[in-house]
């Protein structure tokens, strides 16, 4: 089972997906040469809920537990995972970059301020 997967811009296709949520994780760090093999990864991925006949709304899914990574791993056997992607952050997020997801102009500047001021943040703990 092959999908493709996203970690800070950069995008491995066909990432041969193994059986445990572990297993991921161990594979994870190596391919993607994370320096801190302790370090929590977070895994998410987008679908497609339906709400009735007419309306949908995409849905971001995390997961945490091995039975949440069999579920992704049934739902990409299934194709409903949208655009066919999952993406992978870690607990240090650059400044760049931001979990939320803006619907217009004013909602991107939102998120552009509250992670500049939250890697601000993180970088004056770290010089105490």
């Amino acid at each position: 089972m092959k999908i493709r997967v996203s970690y800070l811009n950069n995008i491995i296709k066909d990432f041969e997906m193994p059986s445990s949520l572990d297993e991921f994780r161990i594979k994870i760090k190596s391919v993607f040469q994370m320096s801190n093999r302790n370090e929590e990864i977070f895994i998410t991925y987008p679908i497609i809920e339906k709400i009735d006949k007419s309306k949908s709304k995409e849905v971001i899914i995390e997961i945490k537990r091995n039975e949440e990574y069999i579920s992704l791993l049934n739902k990409i056997s299934e194709d409903e995972i949208k655009d066919n992607i999952i993406f992978i952050e870690t607990t240090r997020v650059p400044e760049e970059i931001s979990r939320e997801i803006p619907k217009t102009f004013e909602e991107e500047i939102e998120c552009l301020i509250k992670t500049h001021l939250s890697a601000a943040r993180e970088r004056i703990k770290k010089r105490r």
